[in-house]
């Protein structure tokens, strides 16, 4: 891991498929302020959706997503920028939410994908003042496959409880029916 003395912390390695790396944060109270993850090679789609993003605040884990959900761009590799995230054509996807902790923190890249990624990996935190209607940062994912179109019914995607605030979600269709106006698969 290499360290500087803006609290950032930066981490480039070729994980083989199965294998995991973590970043340990510096000692809070702190909070990450920009996370930045980069793989060299998109040209397998399925690769977003199969190297895993681990975030545990405190000892305990609230982030467990795909990086392709998590940071927005779903299947594949769309470019796209809104406030809190950005997804740039040279594979840098990058995350602004602020992610306060009190004592520690571990961000961990996996990589359950079938074959070698590399990964390269980049955190900035800074001071943070933990109060008492401070929060940690949650992401979380979940699969449905084959959702039946009949009969026509809703599909509740998000069930909250308890206390926070709810910023938003990422929903990838995957279709088989070229009819449909939903996104197709995309392979290879």
């Amino acid at each position: 891991e290499n360290y500087n003395s803006k609290n950032e912390v930066s981490r480039k390695r070729l994980l083989k498929s199965g294998e995991e790396i973590t970043l340990e944060l510096p000692l809070g109270p702190n909070a990450i302020e920009n996370l930045k993850v980069k793989l060299t090679d998109y040209t397998d789609s399925q690769v977003t959706r199969s190297v895993i993003l681990k975030i545990e605040f405190d000892d305990k884990q609230t982030v467990w997503c795909p990086i392709g959900d998590f940071f927005g761009t779903g299947v594949g590799l769309h470019p796209f920028q809104d406030f809190n995230r950005s997804v740039l054509t040279d594979g840098s996807l990058i995350s602004r939410w602020v992610m306060p902790y009190q004592e520690s923190a571990k961000v961990s890249v996996v990589n359950l994908h079938t074959q070698d990624v590399e990964v390269d990996v980049g955190i900035s935190t800074a001071p943070y003042t933990w109060k008492s209607n401070s929060m940690y940062f949650h992401a979380s994912w979940h699969y449905q496959p084959s959702v039946p179109t009949r009969p026509f019914s809703d599909f509740n995607y998000v069930t909250l409880s308890g206390r926070g605030v709810y910023v938003g979600d990422v929903l990838t269709v995957m279709n088989p029916i070229e009819t449909w106006w939903g996104e197709m698969p995309r392979y290879g």
